[in-house]
């Protein structure tokens, strides 16, 4: 994992310019005293995209793909095992996909049940020393 430190920016502001970009993603820091609480992470532009409609027998099985590529820490930043490199959900009704189980509570057309994208750098802004850094894979 490679980290970059930059200049202070709001995370609103780059929510704000990047909210239309492809894959926009945005995990916001609870500001908690907790240490998963410390970053917010922004990012855009997905590499790789896992995608499960309703209706697939086996909808966990993709989770199988996602993957955390090794790093080290590259001095000052979040450590590897604080920095996300797949973001996405799983939807309630993925538990009902299968058609053994039912239906959807509602109209799901082609709405993913579950969705994660790899995103090979995002912004992370540090809420304890007020810090910023591009943060990276080593892919």
């Amino acid at each position: 994992m490679w980290s970059h430190r930059v200049d202070w920016i709001d995370e609103l502001t780059v929510a704000q310019s990047l909210h239309a970009e492809c894959g926009f993603a945005w995990l916001d820091s609870n500001r908690s005293e907790a240490r998963d609480g410390r970053y917010s992470f922004l990012a855009a532009w997905p590499v790789e995209e896992i995608r499960v409609v309703f209706g697939d027998d086996h909808p966990f099985e993709a989770l199988s793909r996602i993957h955390r590529s090794p790093g080290v820490p590259s001095g000052e930043g979040p450590t590897p095992s604080e920095v996300p490199s797949w973001i996405g959900y799983i939807a309630y009704d993925a538990f009902w996909s299968a058609p053994a189980r039912g239906t959807p509570r509602f109209a799901r057309k082609t709405d993913p049940i579950v969705l994660f994208r790899r995103y090979p750098a995002l912004l992370a802004i540090d809420h304890d020393e007020g810090g910023a850094f591009i943060v990276g894979d080593d892919e």
